[in-house]
């Protein structure tokens, strides 16, 4: 063990990351293992992007199901069944109006939930009802794009669709996930401050559990984990594993080793895979430390 040169604390031999700091864990690829693990929160967070804006129309009753499954993925993991269930509620829909906004979040929920061959084909089919030249039609495009692994085309078509839509928290939603770069697909195109920018924006717009995690990881990204700390507290812990992972990691670096044990104790439990330096804290003895 050998000290940490910016907090004296006792750095493990050949450890990136000082158990005691964590000095350097927001450096960009200071570890890809943590890297990683940070992008695993995209499958958490992505329900950001779906909309609840559809109206009342001849299928309200779809409507309401519709928006009841938003409220319940917004507080937990997005489920195959949660997508299949938006899916046949689409399929059901009399209103292409309504068809394009199910089509829409049924891939998305798709996504969420990892399945991207069926969030291409349901974003096919919302665009097949896209009207050419609206916000939809180029948002839509955007994601197929993504999903095609094209991040170019994806953006040009995000702003596209940003330019005729800068009050749609959805477009500013999908322009803060693009901008934090936690992909293989946008990690080029990562930009901190834009991403804070839409984040912010979306959830002045709608205020949600994945609006509030975007601009939380926003500020993460910009080393501000005292914005940060308070917009992950108002998320749902009890069953985020990876907000309480991010917790710790803002904790560690504020030098509050109590909370910061107790919320990577609680991310292990909602089975985040902590890395060794983690796990090393946990088992620490803080007491007899100081």
């Amino acid at each position: 063990m050998t000290p940490c040169p910016h907090c004296a604390g006792l750095e493990k031999e050949q450890s990136k990351n000082c158990p005691y700091c964590i000095n350097g864990f927001l450096e960009e690829n200071e570890n890809q293992d943590n890297n990683n693990q940070f992008k695993w929160i995209i499958w958490t967070v992505v329900i950001a992007l779906i909309g609840y804006g559809i109206f009342n129309s001849l299928d309200d009753h779809l409507i309401e199901k519709n928006n009841q499954i938003l409220e319940k993925i917004d507080k937990t993991e997005t489920t195959t069944m949660d997508a299949e269930t938006l899916e046949e509620s689409a399929k059901k829909a009399n209103l292409d109006e309504t068809k394009l906004s199910l089509y829409k979040n049924t891939a998305y929920a798709y996504f969420s939930s990892g399945d991207n061959d069926k969030a291409m084909t349901n974003f096919q089919q919302a665009l097949n009802l896209a009207k050419a030249g609206t916000s939809d039609f180029f948002l839509i495009t955007g994601e197929i794009a993504y999903l095609n692994g094209n991040a170019e085309e994806a953006l040009s078509n995000y702003e596209r669709a940003y330019a005729l839509g800068p009050e749609n928290d959805q477009i500013n939603s999908t322009l803060a996930y693009f901008f934090l770069g936690m992909d293989d697909i946008t990690d080029s195109y990562m930009n901190p401050e834009k991403a804070l920018q839409y984040a912010k924006k979306a959830n002045e717009l709608r205020s949600d559990e994945g609006t509030i995690e975007y601009l939380a990881m926003a500020y993460i990204e910009l080393e501000n984990c005292d914005e940060a700390i308070p917009l992950l507290k108002e998320t749902s812990l009890e069953n985020k594993g990876m907000n309480n992972y991010l917790l710790g990691i803002c904790y560690s670096s504020k030098l509050d080793f109590g909370s910061a044990i107790t919320s990577f104790k609680k991310a292990e439990e909602l089975g985040i895979e902590l890395e060794p330096e983690f796990k090393e804290l946990i088992e620490m003895d803080w007491e007899s430390a100081e």
